[in-house]
């Protein structure tokens, strides 16, 4: 029986050098048997030519300097926290008000977003609502302040607010009562109940104070030193 032998030089992919593999042709028509003197040859599955195969050692198949995409690779974390608004002080004697606060690390899209007191019922009264127009944004660690209880509530921004202390709120018709106690509530755009400040009835909180979260955004809410606008503090 007649063989022939034909040694090739391949440049496997990635490799750094030749290698030698030999390839034994069996004229009788038999599959050739490849040896591989190196690592194992994968099989494409494509048909096997019973004669010498050349290769082009010179022309690598893949562009090498492309790094693949592993589809199961894991999506690298920010480390940044979603916005988290929070209803975080409120005050209802002297000059009623309502303040919010934005706890996570990303700036909050308040467009649509109501603030509004309570009803006869308890439930949610939103005729008298403060709603936040197209536009109004809170960033991250800062506050928004509600004016309440302003007969001709503006529909956009307005200036100068809460007797000068604050330079710019949104303003509502709805007030707080200070003697029965109420609840207010922060409602997203799509109606949904974000939170809610249940400010207490009689001489819960004195005169001249306010009912805050302490720390900002986190703590329960106790009587406070009013600060429309900035860091809470206690007494």
């Amino acid at each position: 029986m007649r063989r022939w032998v034909v040694c090739v030089a391949l440049c496997a992919l990635g490799c750094s050098e030749a290698r030698e593999v030999y390839e034994v042709v069996d004229a009788s028509g038999d599959a050739p048997a490849v040896a591989d003197a190196g690592d194992r040859l994968t099989d494409s599955g494509s048909p096997t030519d019973a004669g010498p195969t050349a290769v082009d050692a010179g022309t690598p198949s893949v562009d090498a300097g492309t790094p693949s995409v592993d589809a199961g690779e894991a999506t690298v974390d920010s480390g940044l926290r979603p916005a988290r608004v929070v209803l975080n002080e409120v005050r209802a004697q002297g000059a009623d008000w309502v303040e919010l606060y934005n706890d996570g690390d990303q700036t909050a899209d308040l467009a649509g977003w109501v603030v509004a007191d309570s009803d006869d019922d308890g439930g949610v009264r939103t005729d008298e609502a403060a709603r936040l127009p197209a536009g109004a944004t809170l960033a991250p660690r800062t506050f928004l302040v509600i004016e309440a209880d302003v007969a001709d509530a503006a529909t956009g921004a307005a200036m100068q607010c809460v007797m000068g202390a604050v330079m710019r709120c949104y303003q509502a018709n709805f007030g707080i009562s200070a003697s029965r106690g109420e609840a207010v509530h922060l409602l997203d755009a799509t109606g949904r109940e974000v939170d809610t400040a249940r400010y207490p009835g009689g001489a819960a909180v004195a005169d001249g104070q306010s009912f805050a979260r302490i720390p900002d955004g986190l703590g329960a809410f106790a009587p406070a030193t009013p600060t429309p606008g900035a860091p809470n503090r206690g007494l």
